[in-house]
């Protein structure tokens, strides 16, 4: 017996409905890519996403995307930084850098790339 799909307020991209004790959205532009991407580590010995977690590791992906994206959409007022002065420029860009060889680094370290 199928469960009953709920619509739910929200989902300002897709409609979001709930199924029982799930929550669910229509898969995005970028879910071909994030999948793509998984199979591509998966096939150059990476090993550790078995063929079907490809779609609910991709659905997490997706996900964290989303909320990373709204965070900081959401939160940074470009204008506001520019009017800040150079100190503010320096540290954000000094930050983005951090994260940005902190990400190589862990690329290199778990040798995937």
């Amino acid at each position: 017996m199928a469960e009953r799909e709920e619509i739910l307020a929200g989902g300002n991209m897709t409609a979001v409905v709930r199924v029982g004790n799930t929550v669910r959205r229509a898969a995005g532009p970028w879910t071909p890519t994030i999948h793509a991407f998984l199979r591509h580590l998966r096939a150059n010995g990476f090993g550790l996403v078995p063929e079907p977690l490809v779609g609910p590791i991709g659905a997490v992906a997706n996900a964290l995307t989303v909320i990373a994206m709204a965070g900081l959409g959401l939160s940074v007022d470009i204008p506001a930084v520019a009017r800040s002065g150079g100190r503010v420029i320096v540290a954000a860009t000094l930050s983005l850098l951090l994260l940005g060889g902190m990400a190589y680094g862990v690329i290199r370290l778990l040798a995937l790339a």
